[in-house]
């Protein structure tokens, strides 16, 4: 008898509730406003292109899919220029500290998670936290 791991059990109900979420969303998006608030379907009863074609189509939108396009671009050059430097010093030089600064800025979301609240509270509210 074949015994299935656990991990692979959490990874397929992770993936799962992802996927009920994309669906969620594509469901929602193919509705009408007055379906999606007065009633609960699993599936839309009126099938509607109509919130892309007016996404797609009305120019209020259009400033928004600029910022977008800006703010990414930003983001991807500030990020190779001070990424790359960093990998080839990490890859090409030994110091001090070195596995351990690697180990700390390789995590995502470790330390720096408060610095970015504090920052982000800091320029909205006016106060750190």
């Amino acid at each position: 008898m074949m015994r299935i791991r656990s991990s692979a059990i959490v990874m397929t109900l992770y993936l799962l509730f992802l996927m009920i979420l994309i669906y969620w969303l594509v469901n929602m998006s193919l509705k009408t406003n007055s379906e999606i608030t007065s009633t609960f379907t699993l599936f839309p009863d009126n099938l509607t292109f109509a919130n892309y074609v007016t996404i797609l189509t009305d120019p209020s939108w259009y400033m928004g899919y600029v910022n977008s396009l800006i703010y990414v671009v930003m983001n991807t050059v500030i990020s190779i220029t001070v990424a790359l430097p960093a990998a080839y010093a990490f890859s090409r030089y030994s110091f001090m500290g070195d596995k351990h600064l690697f180990f700390w800025l390789d995590q995502p979301d470790g330390p720096t998670r408060r610095l970015r609240a504090a920052l982000l509270s800091a320029l909205f509210l006016g106060r750190a936290v």
